[in-house]
């Protein structure tokens, strides 16, 4: 069966804290249980990227030169389709300039989220804006552009 790529994740795995899952690390895009490089406070105008709380600044061992430093390169990239909301990256060739320029040092990992062929089309109809003044998730920008899980970018 044929996948497609919905999005890319940098991702900051935590240590799980429940069930049978306790202690160990979870390879899963979910910000519920793991923290993203990418998120609300990288973009510039959130409220998250307006006020950043003391607990992201120390875990991403962020500063006020960093902060804006990538807000800047977050709306540039936004605006050029590389990046979209809810903090995806549209290849990898993007979140690796990220990484490398923001995060180079940081343990992170590189996920995914792909989707068969055969549900696609249902994902595209379920994410599709109802009104124009909505703006397009990131996940069905990337489904429409058809990309096959691993292809070689």
């Amino acid at each position: 069966m044929k996948y497609y790529v919905g999005a890319y994740y940098l991702i900051k795995l935590r240590d799980s804290n429940f069930g049978t899952y306790e202690g160990k690390k979870l390879y899963t895009c979910s910000t519920c249980i793991n923290d993203s490089f990418f998120d609300a406070w990288s973009i510039s105008w959130t409220e998250n990227g307006k006020k950043i709380d003391s607990e992201t600044k120390s875990d991403f061992n962020l500063n006020e030169k960093l902060i804006k430093e990538v807000q800047n390169w977050t709306d540039k990239k936004m605006e050029e389709n590389k990046i979209g909301w809810i903090c995806t990256f549209a290849d990898l060739k993007t979140l690796t300039e990220y990484k490398n320029s923001f995060f180079p040092n940081s343990e992170s990992e590189i996920l995914s989220i792909n989707f068969p062929e055969s549900e696609r089309n249902e994902l595209l109809k379920i994410f599709n804006p109802e009104k124009t003044n909505l703006g397009e998730i990131g996940l069905s920008i990337n489904l429409k552009t058809g990309i096959p899980e691993n292809n070689d970018e």
